[in-house]
Order: structure tokens, then sequence, then C-alpha cells
């Protein structure tokens, strides 16, 4: 019973130590500096972008609509292109 009693106080001392971390210098503040992360392939500005046709076109759901693409619906209520 009395090693019980041990085991709670520690697992609480434990505890209490590791609230009173320093999140201080993780770079999350307005001095952000980005670190180039070694693992990713870097971008130079001269090159292009190469399209993967094999993906074809992903919706993206954040995408202001146009008006003009497939099954959108005029004010009117027409629809000038059917769906695919």
């Amino acid at each position: 019973m009395n090693d019980e009693k041990d085991d709670s106080v520690i697992r609480e001392r434990r505890f209490k130590i590791g609230a009173n971390i320093d999140i201080g210098d993780l770079g999350l503040g307005e001095d952000y500096e980005e670190v180039p992360d070694p693992n990713s392939p870097t971008f130079d500005k001269n090159e292009t972008v190469e399209e993967d046709e094999a993906l074809g076109d992903v919706f993206d759901p954040f995408k202001e609509a146009s008006g003009e693409e497939a099954g959108a619906i005029s004010s009117d209520g027409t629809v000038t292109s059917a769906p695919e």
C-alpha cells in the first residue's frame, strides 16, 4: 500500500516537471525565420513547374467559382454547360 502511494506521488511530480517546458526558442513568434528543410526539394525561380497529367484536374473546394465552369448555374437559373 505504501508503494502504491509513492508511485502516485512520483507520477504527479513527473507530470509537474514536464509542464515547465520553455517553448520560447521554437521560432513561433514574429521573429520567425524560415529554416530550410534538408529533405525538401529546392525550387529555382527560373524552373518551370511540371504538371502531372496522370493526376488530371483536382477539385479545389476553396476556389471561388467563376460561373463559367461546367454545371454552373446562372442568376436566371439556366445552366450554360452540363456538368461532367
